[in-house]
């Protein structure tokens, strides 16, 4: 299994978002699933948008409480034009911001969402 480990991409700065001038990396819409555990709890969940210096993370049942530090598995599927294999993503991360479900802008949604931001460098493997 090969290891490549990838820096915060600031190359990415031409790309705008929602209060993008906050940011020191712009957010990239982007769905693929993480997962990650919690005091022998598993969480699964899909992204909504990631960014070099964290990601913002839908969560169905069970949120995890706010400040807490988590090892983030991302999975990201073969993508003919750039990478031929299926990778995984690791990092560590700590959850900054936590909004639990239905008490968000959507009422109508289920899911939950959990602000995330990296402690790390993302290692990919595959």
């Amino acid at each position: 299994m090969s290891t490549i480990i990838i820096d915060r991409p600031e190359a990415l700065s031409n790309i705008e978002g929602r209060n993008a001038e906050r940011r020191a990396t712009p957010r990239i819409p982007t769905r693929m699933p993480v997962s990650f555990e919690m005091d022998n709890k598993p969480f699964v969940g899909i992204t909504r948008n990631v960014s070099g210096g964290g990601a913002l993370i839908e969560l169905i049942g069970d949120m995890p409480p706010q400040n807490s530090d988590i090892d983030l598995q991302f999975y990201i599927p073969a993508n003919v034009e750039v990478w031929h294999k299926d990778m995984r993503g690791f990092c560590q991360g700590n959850t900054v911001r936590i909004t639990p479900p239905n008490n968000n802008d959507d009422q109508t949604l289920k899911e939950g969402l959990v602000a995330v931001r990296f402690t790390n460098d993302m290692q990919f493997k595959f």
